[in-house]
């Protein structure tokens, strides 16, 4: 059992190694930032599929003070419960860093 978990802990350290290493590569642009970070797995720009749409996660929150740091939050410690059951796992700092987390979040926030 153990073997298992050491295992499941070594693939999802190697996802967020080539996550960071693409979402390094995507620059400055959010949207590519978001694809890089696997986001798009789970969110799409105008329909909702596991995750709520980037617009209608823009229209929740529109106007509303601290909703970015909110969303940093949820996003760094994942969360359930706030679009439905289903679960968003946490997104490290390989995978977007602090600066490229807040330029995805005000480009969804944008919208």
């Amino acid at each position: 059992m153990g073997t298992a978990r050491q295992l499941l802990a070594l693939t999802r350290l190697a996802i967020a190694c080539l996550a960071g290493a693409a979402a390094a590569s995507a620059g400055e642009d959010p949207a590519a930032l978001a694809e890089a970070a696997r986001c798009g797995m789970c969110h799409h720009s105008t329909q909702a599929m596991l995750g709520p749409s980037w617009q209608a996660i823009a229209e929740r929150y529109a106007g509303e003070e601290g909703a970015a740091e909110l969303l940093a939050q949820r996003v760094r410690e994942g969360s359930q419960g706030v679009w439905g059951e289903a679960m968003m796992m946490p997104t490290t700092t390989e995978q977007l860093d602090d600066a490229e987390l807040a330029r995805v979040i005000a480009w969804v926030l944008d919208r």
